[in-house]
């Protein structure tokens, strides 16, 4: 009798006896699995897998889910009746945005989560690279505008059954969105108070459009050498803090255009301008340090990187020509 190599047996046995089989069901879910899998699989997997087709997610999964991290198993958690409050806040220090906007709307989500979700710093800081590619997310549908994101968490916030008057407050501190602060005014809870705040930051969302359309007119009459209706703009501006009517006041007295030319005047405004983070007086206030003498050089470097930084070109081109 011929014996078989042991190659051959085993490639007989791999390719035409099947494994044995063993059947996992629970409420109509199945899985088949094989001896080795059987032995191996963690329990847990099987557990979290059955949920996922079952939408019957308990507790207990779903803190394991919440520990694997993953983002698309994450993302659906916003929506289970079962998520306590701890696990939405461990979910909110995943840092994943997409997946906290949706939070807002859970009965056990926390003061203390909503307040976190108010301010555009929180979203900016928790954009991650990956739901950038994930398609559906509200980040896609808001072309990734965080505004727009914001928008949509404040108005979520508003309609929350957790919502208080000092989310409220923090939204009406944060948004200059009309629209949000429409929602606020006309919302349950909203208090005399509340309305109140809503006015007062209404009207004072029409005096910046005004400022800022008067600002614009300003800028047009330097161009066409009105001189006298820019400075009669520019100056009241300048003296509220406007960056760019300090910048524009700095070159009206650098050519002495309308007002007596003062060098000491301009780089006042220049430098009242670039310490409020406007680019091009960053730019040349750092032109001017660099030409008074050496103690002011690393000042000077200090805020032409700054402009760089923000895109300003003629910093970027000064710094590769320095370098």
């Amino acid at each position: 009798m011929k014996v078989l190599p042991s190659q051959v047996v085993l490639f007989l046995l791999s390719n035409f006896v099947k494994a044995p089989e063993y059947r996992y069901e629970k409420k109509g879910f199945k899985m088949l699995l094989t001896k080795k899998q059987k032995n191996t699989i963690n329990e847990m997997e099987i557990k979290l897998q059955y949920a996922l087709a079952e939408r019957t997610t308990s507790v207990e999964i779903l803190k394991y889910i919440v520990s694997l991290n993953k983002y698309e198993t994450l993302n659906a958690i916003p929506y289970n009746e079962n998520a306590t409050t701890s696990i939405l806040d461990s979910l909110l220090e995943k840092g994943y945005l997409t997946v906290a906007a949706k939070m807002v709307a859970h009965k056990n989500i926390s003061t203390e989560a909503l307040k976190k979700l108010i301010p555009l710093s929180f979203l900016q800081n928790n954009l991650n690279e990956c739901e950038c590619n994930f398609e559906g997310t509200i980040a896609e549908y808001c072309d990734f505008d965080l505004r727009k994101v914001q928008n949509l968490i404040h108005a979520g916030i508003i309609m929350s059954p957790n919502v208080t008057e000092d989310l409220l407050i923090d939204i009406i501190n944060e948004t200059s969105n009309q629209d949000i602060l429409n929602e606020i005014w006309n919302c349950n809870i909203a208090t005399m108070k509340i309305k109140e705040l809503v006015d007062n930051k209404t009207d004072w969302i029409i005096e910046l459009e005004d400022r800022a359309n008067r600002l614009d007119y300003a800028m047009s009459s330097i161009k066409l050498e009105d001189y006298e209706a820019a400075y009669n703009i520019i100056l009241p501006e300048a003296h509220n803090g406007n960056p760019n009517a300090q910048y524009a006041l700095s070159c009206l007295y650098a050519k002495g255009n309308f007002v007596e030319q003062d060098s000491k005047k301009s780089f006042y405004w220049i430098k009242q301008s670039a310490e409020n983070q406007f680019e091009p007086a960053m730019f040349l206030y750092a032109m001017e340090l660099f030409e008074k003498d050496t103690e002011d050089i690393k000042q000077a470097y200090i805020y032409m990187e700054a402009a760089a930084v923000n895109g300003y070109q003629d910093a970027i081109d000064f710094l590769n020509l320095a370098a």
